[in-house]
C-alpha cells in the first residue's frame, strides 16, 4: 500500500497543500497517457461520488432492467473519499448501495479471476444480506440483495456477456425468491460493433483509449459526464497520482498472490516427491519381503525402519 497515501489520510492534510506534480512523471505528454475505469481509483471516482450519481444510476438501470426512477433515492453506503481511498482497501466490495425500499446492491470491479471467486461472492453476499440483522429480529426485515461483478478476465461458467443467477427449481425453472441475485458482466466478451446500451457502458469501462470513450460519450449524457471526470486525469496531477498509486497497489497485490501460489506449488511438488519416494521404498520393501529377503537386508536397502517394514 502506498505509504505516502497512508500519511495523507492519517493527518489533516488539505489536497491543496500537496504538490502532486512533484509525485508524477511530468515528462510524459498527455496524449501518450492511457487511463481505464477498470482501475480501482477511477472506478470509484466515476461511480462512487454521492454528489454525482448520474453515471451509476444509468449503469444500474441497464444491468437490472429497471427504470431510473427506481434509483432516485439511492444511498452509497461507502462513498468515495479521494484521500481516504487507500484506507478503504480493507473494504472487499468496491461499492455498497441501498435503495429507498431497503434492497441492497453490491458492485465490484474484478480485474483478476481467482479459483475461490464464486464462494467469495456468496460469502460477501451473505454478509451484506444479514447486515444490521440481529438475533430475534423479524425475518421480514431482511431485504433482497443483488451482487454485480464486472470481470476483466473470462467468466468460466457462461458464454454470455451478462449472466444472471437466481434460486430456481431445477426442472420447472420456477423462481423460489428474488432475495438473491448474482450478475456477472464479462468485459472480455465485448465486441466493438452492434453494441447494446449496456455493452457500450462496459466498453467505456474496459477501454484504455480516450478516442473510444469520446465516441461513446457522444451518445449518452451520463456517460459524457463520466468522461469529463476521467478526462481531468490527463491534466490534473492529483487525479493522475491517485490513479497511478492504485495501479501500483494492484500490481503489488497480484505479484504477492502469484508469488504465494508459486511457493505453494513448489512446496506441493516437494511434498509430492517426498511422498512418492516413501511410497516407492514401501513397494520395494514389500517385494523383498515376498522374496523372503532377510529383514536386515531390506532395512539396509530401503532405509526404512524394521517396524515400518513389518507393518507393510
Amino acid at each position: 500500500m502506498p505509504q505516502l497515501m497512508n500519511s495523507f489520510s492519517s493527518q489533516n492534510f488539505s489536497t491543496e497543500e500537496i504538490d502532486f506534480s512533484s509525485l508524477i512523471d511530468t515528462s510524459i505528454p498527455p496524449e501518450k497517457l492511457e487511463f481505464t475505469i477498470r482501475n480501482d481509483y477511477a472506478f470509484k471516482r466515476i461511480f462512487g461520488d454521492p454528489n454525482n450519481k448520474e453515471a451509476l444510476i444509468d449503469l444500474l438501470s441497464l444491468v437490472l432492467s429497471l427504470p431510473k426512477e427506481m434509483f432516485a433515492e439511492l444511498t452509497i453506503e461507502n462513498p468515495f473519499l479521494p484521500l481516504h481511498f487507500f484506507d478503504e482497501k480493507r473494504e472487499i466490495l468496491d461499492m455498497k448501495l441501498t435503495l429507498q425500499t431497503g434492497e441492497k446492491i453490491n458492485i465490484e470491479m474484478q480485474n483478476h479471476w481467482q479459483s475461490y471467486f464464486v464462494p467469495r461472492i456468496l460469502y460477501y453476499w451473505s454478509k451484506r444480506y444479514l447486515e444490521h440483522f440481529k438475533g430475534g429480529d423479524d425475518y421480514h426485515k431482511l431485504k433482497p440483495c443483488i451482487t454485480i461483478s464486472i470481470l476483466n478476465e473470462p467468466f468460466l461458467y457462461s458464454k454470455r456477456i451478462h449472466s444472471v443467477y437466481q434460486l430456481e427449481e431445477t426442472q420447472e425453472h420456477t423462481l423460489l425468491t428474488n432475495f438473491i441475485e448474482l450478475h456477472f458482466l464479462d468485459l472480455t466478451k465485448i465486441g466493438d460493433t452492434n453494441l447494446t446500451p449496456l455493452e457500450k457502458w462496459l466498453l467505456f469501462i474496459k477501454t484504455t483509449k480516450k478516442e473510444v470513450r469520446d465516441m461513446l460519450a457522444k451518445e449518452n449524457v451520463a456517460m459524457d459526464h463520466a468522461n469529463q471526470t476521467l478526462t481531468r486525469f490527463y491534466s490534473d496531477p492529483k487525479e493522475r497520482y491517485l490513479y497511478e498509486a492504485a495501479e501500483r497497489y494492484e500490481s503489488d497485490r497480484v505479484s504477492l498472490i502469484t508469488e504465494s501460489h508459486s511457493k505453494g506449488l513448489q512446496q506441493g511438488l516437494q511434498q509430492g516427491l517426498q511422498q512418492g519416494l516413501q511410497q516407492g521404498k514401501a513397494t520395494i520393501a514389500k517385494n523383498l519381503l515376498a522374496l523372503n529377503i532377510p529383514i536386515e537386508d531390506i532395512v539396509s536397502a530401503t532405509g526404512l525402519s524394521k517396524e515400518t517394514i513389518l507393518s507393510l
